[in-house]
């Protein structure tokens, strides 16, 4: 597999100015993400001590006629500014957009060898061997990476009430890391981690961090039929990692049948997430403040925590599944998820947090004739992060799908979408994404039994929506544009 694809890094508004010159971003480089930076964008809200840091371009407006000193222009002259020049008024200045590829290549191998014993004990034995190389221009950081693993399944019936399921998998990953200083990133920066000016500081450092990791895991699961009515299930995972140590995952799942047509059922189960190599061992240089005591950039950075514990999450769930007809199927489904030590990447630090999410789904299928189908369902999910709600995820979203066959060999499919709004924190200004609508619609036609033609066209009723951002690396969110698509399928 192959992939090229090209993205932009806005380096502009990760250049910062402080607001009281008194401060010396040398001790005090980072910017408290607690105080609220909705001047950012508006009013000058520094005035007000609200924003403590702002972008050059934006301070340059902002600052002029206050007394304030500004940074220097003769500063950038090494900036490979449009023209080799800083374009406008004195202190107007230019985005500065580094562009680059971003390439990726990658290849796999799987082998699996399955069976079947006298004594019905069914088997099966995988291998799989990987190879990735990416690389990330935007902002200097590439990587290529290996990895072999090897798993083993079984399951066999026990008696006439028991299902036993068992397993072990063994992984081994090793990978080469690359981190350099991206054109225009390469100025003179003084850099408070050695006391030294550089030019080559990475936005992305992962150093002389391990780059091997080997990971041994089991599972033991038992299936009981205690009744006609009720089967539970028990069982655990366990796992030993160079990233996560030893852990120990059970789980358990029940459902009950009152009859043909209603199934009601419950689950709880305990999962681990273990740290990122980004969150353990890459150093993330996010800004660069302007010290205007001493006329010289200071780069700002979050380090790494190699102490960081796994996430450990339990989760509760209920559901039920009807189906009043033999044309309506109605599933609902509630849950309670339980995080401790839930890290969110970005600065000042990586933090171990207490996350509460609660929700609920109802979905349903309906066959309202032999040529009209509908699906669609309503969810809803509220997020706390040490006891304060969460808004950046939609905590509403409602889906709406039809499938008309107009003819025996042409369907019009239509799905309507709605996804509440939500504010997305970031290193500079949280966005503020709005709730929107999104249709789509299609129609495909099927020539003959091995040939399909297709004509789909997706969010129309917008030619674009802000939709979601990388908020570590990105200033500014992905917009969502109009698209069509034409496809043409042959079955051999």
């Amino acid at each position: 597999a192959t992939r090229r694809v090209d993205h932009v890094l806005d380096l502009t508004s990760r250049l910062l100015y402080p607001t009281d010159p008194t401060a010396h971003p040398q001790y005090n480089p980072i910017p408290n993400p607690s105080v609220p930076t909705s001047g950012f964008l508006g009013l000058p809200s520094w005035q007000n001590n609200e924003a403590p840091y702002l972008p050059v371009s934006l301070a340059s407006m902002l600052l002029s006629g206050t007394g304030l000193p500004l940074p220097d222009p003769s500063t950038y002259a090494t900036w490979p500014a449009p023209n080799g020049v800083l374009s406008g008024q004195p202190y107007d200045f230019p985005r500065i957009d580094n562009y680059e590829k971003m390439p990726q290549d990658g290849s796999h191998l799987r082998a699996k060898l399955s069976g079947t014993t006298d004594n019905d004990l069914e088997w099966s034995l995988a291998a799989y061997a990987e190879l990735y190389d990416t690389t990330l221009g935007h902002i200097g950081h590439s990587w290529a990476r290996e990895e072999f693993d090897l798993d083993f399944k079984a399951n066999k019936p026990v008696g006439d009430s028991h299902h036993l399921a068992f397993g072990f998998a063994f992984r081994h990953m090793s990978f080469d890391v690359n981190d350099v200083a991206t054109d225009p990133w390469t100025f003179p920066t003084f850099d408070p981690s050695t006391g030294t000016l550089r030019t080559d500081i990475p936005i992305l450092d992962y150093g002389d961090s391990p780059t091997q990791f080997d990971r041994f895991t089991g599972f033991v699961q038992d299936s009981i039929d205690l009744t006609d009515k009720l089967v539970l299930s028990v069982g655990a995972k366990f796992e030993d990692s160079d990233l996560s140590g030893s852990t120990i995952q059970p789980g358990a799942r029940f459902s009950y049948s009152f009859d043909d047509r209603n199934i009601f059922w419950g689950a709880y189960s305990r999962a681990y997430r273990q740290p990122s190599l980004v969150e353990r061992y890459t150093k993330v240089s996010y800004a660069r403040i302007w010290d205007p005591l001493n006329s010289v950039w200071v780069n700002t950075a979050f380090e790494s925590a190699s102490d960081l514990d796994d996430e450990r999450m339990d989760a509760y769930e209920l559901g039920w599944r009807a189906r009043p007809s033999e044309d309506l199927l109605i599933e609902l489904s509630l849950y309670h998820y339980d995080t401790k030590d839930a890290i969110f990447s970005g600065p000042p630090q990586y933090e171990p947090n207490d996350v509460k999410t609660t929700g609920g789904e109802i979905t349903f299928d309906y066959r309202a004739s032999q040529a009209w189908r509908l699906q669609g369902g309503y969810s809803y999910s509220r997020g706390e992060k040490d006891g304060e709600r969460q808004t950046d995820f939609p905590e509403s979203m409602a889906n709406l799908s039809s499938q008309v066959s107009l003819r025996d060999n042409l369907i019009f499919s239509q799905s309507f979408y709605y996804t509440d709004d939500r504010v997305i924190p970031s290193a500079y200004n949280d966005i503020s994404v709005e709730d929107y609508l999104r249709l789509d619609l299609g129609l495909t036609w099927r020539t003959s039994n091995n040939w399909e033609i297709g004509l789909f066209g997706r969010d129309l009723l917008d030619p674009e929506h802000i939709e979601n951002m990388y908020n570590d690396l990105d200033v500014e969110p992905a917009k969502i544009k109009r698209t069509f698509l034409l496809s043409v399928t042959k079955k051999f």
